[in-house]
């Protein structure tokens, strides 16, 4: 299982050079939490770089297999907070530059059937 947030979904749809690992870190899980605040939060960001166009294929993408939606609660809360000091801003690992972090939970394994397309919105 994986967290992800709102960044890595922002970073797939643009097309941003991270957005392969975590299409990657995404397939090679049997499942990729994501709360409904991060999918409102990237709606919003999508929306307002691209239009309601790129919003439908971000819905698209988490309508794949490996993604649930959950409603945040203490143990998303706290899942959210253990990817941010795993990965996050001053956690030596990449992406967690600039204020930004990749927000996976490393604790990926098995594969899903749908790949990840990796076509981005531009």
């Amino acid at each position: 299982m994986i967290v992800v947030d709102t960044s890595a979904i922002v970073a797939m749809a643009f097309g941003e050079p991270e957005r392969e690992v975590f299409a990657q870190a995404i397939q090679q899980a049997d499942k990729a939490l994501i709360s409904t605040v991060s999918v409102l939060e990237a709606r919003m960001v999508v929306h307002g770089r691209r239009g309601q166009r790129a919003v439908v294929l971000v819905d698209d993408l988490l309508r794949l297999p490996a993604f649930e939606l959950v409603a945040p609660g203490v143990a998303e809360m706290d899942a959210a907070y253990s990817a941010f000091v795993a990965f996050g801003k001053d956690s030596g690992q990449p992406g967690g530059r600039g204020g930004r972090d990749p927000g996976l939970a490393d604790s990926a394994y098995g594969v899903f059937e749908t790949p990840i397309p990796l076509t981005p919105f531009g």
